[in-house]
């Protein structure tokens, strides 16, 4: 497909754009008619949201697990170790008194309210990961103060399963969970959205 570059009589972006299938966008900046930029091109592909998945979650919160131990990244399997404890947490949280050298899960599904893509930022101090429908969507794993990172992923309306893995080898600690669609404020996921 032959794609032509912009003049100064091609459509005016004034606003956001939605793109509704796979495109490939070719822009410039103009200034009196004379292009005052190169022109940039992007391709976007438009994906099939991840079906929900068939959980039977249908009490309110996240169970948690806490693993004690030395941690300074997050092991790439858990199975088989038995946590010291477990508990319901009504979101993404931490307890008050979470401790040092200490690793939690937090899992169950998360319903959501219809086709999109979501924009997920996972806050913490140490790191963390978020995982949806076994897919890492945030990577925020080893030592380092409370900071964010963001990850995106097409869901289908319904039920996903969740999962957030976290840890603290010592000093403070911090863990939050934030989404958005397009458009929209990065806000905390609600505790109604989450079940176990």
């Amino acid at each position: 497909m032959l794609f032509r570059s912009p003049t100064a009589s091609s459509p005016v972006a004034t606003g956001p754009l939605r793109i509704e299938r796979t495109a490939t966008l070719r822009t410039a900046s103009f200034r009196e008619g004379v292009r005052a930029t190169d022109v940039v091109s992007r391709t976007f592909t438009k994906v099939d949201p991840l079906p929900p998945a068939k959980v039977l979650a249908k009490e309110p919160g996240l169970r948690v697990e806490r693993f004690p131990g030395e941690w300074n990244e997050i092991p790439d399997d858990l199975e088989g170790r038995a946590p010291e404890s477990t508990w319901i947490a009504a979101d993404v949280q931490l307890p008050k008194t979470v401790g040092e050298h200490v690793l939690l899960t937090l899992r169950g599904a998360l319903d959501v309210p219809a086709d999109d893509v979501y924009t997920f930022e996972l806050t913490s101090d140490d790191g963390s990961e978020l995982w949806i429908d076994g897919r890492r969507v945030v990577d925020h794993d080893g030592p380092h103060g409370p900071t964010g990172k963001r990850g995106s992923v097409a869901l289908a309306q319904g039920k996903h399963t969740v999962k957030v893995v976290w840890f603290n080898a010592t000093g403070g600690a911090h863990l939050d969970l934030q989404w958005a669609r397009p458009g929209e404020v990065m806000a905390r996921v609600p505790a109604g959205r989450l079940t176990h």
